[in-house]
């Protein structure tokens, strides 16, 4: 009887030792929350089973990566390219061995050169990732121009974090020129723009709105030349209208009618995302500034794209049916 139940212990103990040796990677951590279309980005990722042979995942396509150095089950450097074609926006990362695949992190593919947090200045336009716990509030130096106009947008919690961001905009010495917190038109994350008044040093501080950010109260802070988009308001088009406006974040992928797609610009490094979610619409779109239409009665189906700029105004459409 004693020798039957050591079997058992021995048993069992070789069954456990099979399941960790068989467990799936698991991120707990990735030093970048974005990736750079057409360039190389080189991320940290902590986690546990990364190792060996990790591949990475954005949805349900793999992506180039490349280890770099030796690292560890819990801690790997990848350096990852991603051509210049890349879908923008917010995507799902997983990590694959041949053990299985990991949970999803979610990263922001756009045009910004992606840089960790640092105590050094830094050049406009770029992206910075790190974390905000408890109270710690984040400092981000540049240099300005005047007349420069510049925008400035966290994500967090459309990335999962529970941080509950704040933004300032500070001269040298230390004068708040503007400032955000979040909204829900941004899920809760906040942007600002501003015009710089003059020459010299700035910085943008981030931090939590309580000062207690929950960890891991992670962040990616954009800032780039804000652009006054021809088209800000204009949030419906065809599929046809989005090609020939240059939006082109829709090439490569497939496109559903009647559906939101995030969509990019001709020039989208000159603003925070390069992106707009437009409507891919089946119907005929306008808007209140630029079609004649509104002079008299417009024919249903269609979409009207508009904007109310101040307490009270109304704006009225005679649509026959």
């Amino acid at each position: 009887m004693r020798f039957s139940t050591l079997s058992v212990v021995f048993s069992f103990a070789q069954f456990a030792l099979s399941t960790v040796a068989l467990a799936a990677p698991r991120i707990d951590d990735i030093s970048l929350r974005g990736l750079q279309s057409g360039a190389k980005t080189t991320v940290t990722i902590s986690g546990a089973e990364l190792l060996p042979e990790p591949k990475l995942f954005l949805g349900d396509r793999p992506i180039a990566a490349s280890l770099r150095g030796s690292g560890s089950s819990e801690s790997i450097n990848l350096e990852i390219e991603l051509p210049a074609e890349s879908f923008p926006g917010i995507r799902q990362l997983r990590l694959a061995t041949e053990q299985g695949i990991s949970n999803a992190v979610a990263v922001v593919v756009d045009e910004l050169v992606q840089s960790p947090l640092t105590n050094e200045a830094v050049s406009v336009p770029i992206a910075i990732s790190g974390r905000c716990d408890g109270a710690t509030r984040v400092i981000a130096p540049f240099d300005g121009k005047a007349g420069a106009t510049l925008a400035v947008e966290d994500e967090a919690k459309r990335l999962g974090s529970p941080l509950n961001p704040v933004i300032h905009l500070l001269d040298e010495t230390g004068a708040q020129l503007a400032w955000a917190q979040g909204v829900s038109q941004l899920d809760g994350d906040a942007r600002l723009t501003a015009t710089l008044p003059r020459d010299g040093r700035y910085r943008i501080e981030l931090h939590d709105t309580l000062f207690q950010g929950q960890p891991p109260a992670f962040f990616r802070l954009k800032l780039a030349s804000a652009t006054n988009e021809a088209i800000p308001f204009l949030r419906g088009m065809t599929e046809q209208e989005l090609h020939a406006r240059s939006l082109t974040g829709l090439v490569g992928e497939r496109v559903n009618i009647g559906a939101w797609h995030p969509v990019r610009l001709t020039q989208p490094s000159s603003a925070p995302t390069g992106l707009l979610r437009m409507f891919v619409s089946p119907w005929r779109e306008v808007t209140e500034e630029v079609d004649s239409q509104f002079a008299g009665t417009m024919s249903a189906p269609l979409g009207i794209n508009g904007r109310l700029l101040s307490p009270g105004e109304v704006d009225s459409f005679h649509v026959a049916a």
